[in-house]
């Protein structure tokens, strides 16, 4: 075999992905607002935002490094850069949440993707909690709510080991990643 020069994200962006949203919360001393705090009728597990104030916030990251690991018990492998906020706050919570994005949501996904998101949300962000109070991306295609079981380094980035405590079902068609761009699939009839 040949190691031919050039950048490794090209190999890596012909594997076609799905495309998650991994939620968390962040306690936030000033008032501010990390990402938002829209959300429906369930926003018991969060504090109302007053200047000043400790509450918690919404923190969110586009990804697409994950996987199943197994069925029974159900376990996924989730890789989260060393560096980046997402990280601490699962190291911190042992716990966070996947929302599978479906096509309707590219603006979701180009949010979480930035960085450090801000303030200023997409049109129609909205969350939900888990019974645990985990938040979760109102309209996505899937949830799972997830307690890590373990984590380690490896290189520059933190493998999280997580079981899937609750999953649901949601609704539309699967928005992917394709050569470092967000795709919808094209369906054909055989």
């Amino acid at each position: 075999m040949r190691k031919e020069t050039g950048d490794i994200r090209d190999i890596w962006g012909r594997f076609t992905t799905g495309v998650t949203v991994i939620t968390t919360t962040e306690e936030i001393d000033d008032g501010s607002d990390v990402c938002g705090s829209k959300s429906d009728t369930r926003k018991s597990q969060e504090q109302d935002a007053t200047e000043g104030s400790k509450h918690s916030a919404v923190h969110g990251m586009t990804a697409n490094a994950l996987c199943s690991v197994s069925i029974e018990p159900p376990l996924l492998l989730l890789s989260v850069g060393i560096n980046r906020r997402s990280k601490r706050l699962i190291e911190s919570k042992n716990r966070f949440g996947i929302n599978f994005l479906n096509t309707a949501q590219l603006d979701i996904a180009i949010h979480f993707s930035k960085s450090d998101p801000g303030r200023d949300q997409p049109e129609g962000l909205d969350y939900w909690y888990t019974a645990i109070g985990i938040p979760m991306i109102s309209g996505s295609l899937a949830y799972i709510d997830c307690r890590v079981a373990q984590h380690f380094e490896v290189a520059d980035h933190v493998i999280f080991i997580a079981e899937a405590e609750t999953f649901a079902l949601g609704q539309g068609e699967p928005l992917v990643y394709y050569e470092r761009e967000y795709k919808r699939l094209d369906r054909w009839d055989s």
